[in-house]
């Protein structure tokens, strides 16, 4: 997540490539799909945690000095270095356990989303398109496997119980 990319004054933040790895190598995609670069809209809480966290890395960059190296990351080591994607991983890990969650994959978090979305009566294409899904049936099959159309009641299913426990946390 490049901070060139966060706009604060519009509230947006454009996904445009991930840090993934790939036979034990750091790389950057650009997704698996064409819709997987696309602008989101941050909701109030987002915006204002965020600008506080652009703030403290301002502040950290100005203090290392030269020992700062600036990669253009919003979500970095004190020093300004990326984390390696698999740190990550193991952090989303070890909160969802410390909340009593059973193990999903990071990738999960936007299913969680569009659980939590879909159960609040967010409209399907609304929910489709804020998390880069292609295609709304996939979604819909995502979020309510084996229900046409994801029709209610929605997320009953095992997996889709522990997806809402988990938006929770956020």
């Amino acid at each position: 997540m490049r901070r060139d990319l966060l706009d604060l004054a519009a509230g947006t933040f454009e996904i445009d490539v991930t840090r993934v790895v790939v036979d034990g190598r750091v790389i950057e995609s650009d997704g698996k799909t064409e819709n997987a670069q696309h602008v989101l809209a941050l909701d109030p809480f987002t915006l204002a945690v965020l600008k506080a966290h652009v703030e403290m890395l301002g502040r950290e960059r100005q203090d290392l000095g030269p020992d700062y190296h600036d990669h253009g990351v919003l979500f970095c080591w004190e020093d300004g270095r990326p984390p390696h994607p698999d740190t990550i991983t193991r952090r989303f890990k070890q909160l969802a356990a410390a909340a009593g969650l059973p193990e999903i994959d990071l990738h999960d978090v936007r299913h969680s989303y569009a659980t939590a979305g879909r159960d609040a009566k967010i409209d399907w294409k609304a929910l489709s398109k804020r998390i880069g899904h292609a295609d709304l049936a996939f979604t819909t099959e995502a979020v309510c496997p084996g229900r046409p159309g994801g029709g209610p009641p929605c997320g009953q299913h095992a997996r889709g119980a522990n997806h809402r426990r988990l938006a929770r946390l956020y």
